[in-house]
């Protein structure tokens, strides 16, 4: 008795109904596999939230600098910087000034494993997003709203953060911090930030630094009291701003304003500062 063959209108029918499951199946898939990966960013980020408060813990209430140990210039006395400044979270990645994915994974993790925090975990996989590149050993970035800028020998501040004489309320004590769920401890920075160290201006409606938008528009972030969770960006100018390049955005430090009306941004600047300082016309 002779078999029958399938005909090819058969088989095309059958492989219709696979690539017809496969076009449905692949974003559920897609979506599945970006949730994974921001759990595993959250979770990061909420233990170096929770290396951050035990070290303020461990040292009577001072906060651990929010950028990297390094001195202002390449002619300062190291010695001297190291002992007189707060230790920074990570150390700066040395010959790296501009971009510390330049240099080798070791030399990063180097910079992770001299830093700070890294005593409370010993694990380097927390100081970045799953969704980053291979080359990219810390992602993640703290800020200049609250930290300990103070010289440990005269007990003066040396940062202005681009606005002299504007009073940016020195912040180097927890108890100092009024609403510890609503100022950020670190965010999800991007690599090419040299010093580890996320800015915005507190006293114009406009960006300093820019942010990463790994997770459908939105940006994970830590506070102060230890939780984490994601922002999502509303205003097509702010998801228009951090959709630029790092470098791009470098190059418009000084002309970045958005409009006053910006939820985003008022939101990220009273996260890191606890103020809005400037009010509508």
């Amino acid at each position: 008795m002779r078999r029958r063959a399938f005909t090819l209108i058969e088989v095309l029918v059958v492989v219709a109904i696979i690539a017809l499951l496969v076009a449905i199946l692949l974003p559920s898939l897609s979506r599945a596999r970006e949730v994974s990966r921001r759990s595993v960013c959250l979770h990061n980020l909420k233990m170096l939230g929770q290396c951050w408060v035990l070290y303020h813990t461990e040292n009577k209430g001072m906060l651990v600098y929010p950028g990297t140990t390094r001195p202002p210039t390449l002619n300062a006395d190291w010695a001297h910087w190291y002992q007189t400044r707060a230790p920074g979270w990570v150390r700066f990645v040395e010959a790296a000034p501009t971009d510390p994915t330049s240099r080798p994974l070791r030399e990063q993790w180097d910079a992770i494993r001299q830093g700070a925090l890294f005593r409370y975990a010993r694990t380097e996989e927390i100081y970045r997003c799953p969704s980053t590149r291979k080359n990219e050993a810390r992602t993640y970035g703290g800020h200049f709203g609250i930290a300990d800028t103070r010289d440990h020998y005269t007990n003066q501040l040396w940062l202005e953060n681009g606005d002299p004489g504007k009073p940016y309320p020195p912040v180097w004590k927890i108890d100092q911090i009024k609403r510890p769920a609503d100022r950020i401890a670190f965010l999800d920075d991007t690599p090419e930030d040299w010093d580890a160290c996320w800015m915005i201006w507190a006293y114009r409606p406009a960006w300093w630094n820019i942010l990463y938008m790994r997770h459908d528009k939105g940006t994970t972030l830590s506070f102060t009291d230890g939780h984490a969770t994601m922002w999502r960006w509303f205003e097509p100018e702010t998801v228009a701003y951090l959709s630029q390049p790092w470098r791009v955005g470098e190059t418009k430090i000084s002309s970045n304003t958005q409009s006053r009306g910006n939820r985003d941004l008022h939101r990220l600047q009273i996260g890191v500062w606890g103020f809005l300082g400037y009010t509508y016309p």
